[in-house]
C-alpha cells in the first residue's frame, strides 16, 4: 500500500503526515517561519500519531482540527467513511 504524504496548514503552523494502517501519523510540525517544532527523522522510530500530537502540544489545537477535518473529507470523498 503506497503512503501518501500530505501537508496541512492552520494558524501558522505545518504539519507534514500520512495515514498508516488507519492511523493519522504526524512526520513533522514547522512554524511558518521554518522552526521546526516535531520529527520522525529516523523512519525506524515511533511516529506519534494525532492523539499523540494533541496531548503533547495542545496549543495547536487549530492544526489538528485542519488534519482531522482533511482526513475526513478525504475520506468520504473516496467513500470510506460510515
Amino acid at each position: 500500500m503506497k503512503r501518501i504524504v500530505r501537508h496541512t496548514e492552520a494558524a501558522g503552523w505545518l504539519a507534514v503526515w500520512r495515514l498508516d494502517r488507519g492511523s493519522i501519523r504526524i512526520l513533522s510540525v514547522r512554524s511558518s517561519s521554518g522552526t521546526l517544532v516535531e520529527s520522525a527523522a529516523d523512519p525506524r522510530a515511533d511516529i506519534p500519531d494525532l492523539a499523540d500530537m494533541r496531548e503533547r502540544f495542545p496549543e495547536h489545537t487549530r492544526l489538528w482540527d485542519a488534519i482531522r477535518h482533511e482526513f475526513w473529507a478525504d475520506a468520504v470523498s473516496e467513500g470510506r467513511a460510515g
